[in-house]
């Protein structure tokens, strides 16, 4: 009996994950071409790449898709790390303007809100 509710609640999960992954890898895809008609094949792909992927059923299978799993992790992990602990401005980025990104200063209370929202 515990097989069954086991296996009753790893199949939903899995439906769960791996439509997560399919989102995630059409939404990296995508950011490549913004047609409708892209899209589709982009999901066409995503969905050929993450079920090649999930099919693995034995776990020496799996270890080589660990190892690329954390590695991606750490690698992006350290370049947001060296990106928020960089003090300096890079040489080519323009001059800050006074005041920082907006300046507040001179700006009414009431745009600011709307200047954070757009950008």
């Amino acid at each position: 009996m515990d097989k069954e509710i086991v296996g009753a609640l790893f199949v939903p999960g899995n439906i769960i994950c791996t439509g997560s992954a399919v989102i995630a890898v059409l939404t990296a895809l995508n950011a490549l071409s913004h047609h409708a008609t892209c899209t589709v094949w982009w999901a066409v792909v995503a969905f050929a790449i993450t079920a090649s992927w999930t099919s693995i059923w034995k776990l020496e299978q799996l270890s080589w898709l660990t190892w690329a799993g954390f590695l991606s992790i750490f690698v992006a992990v350290f370049i947001v790390v060296v990106g928020v602990t960089k003090l300096d401005q890079p040489a080519a980025a323009p001059p800050r303007p006074p005041g920082g990104p907006m300046n507040w200063d001179s700006m009414p209370f009431h745009r600011q809100p709307r200047a954070l929202a757009s950008g």
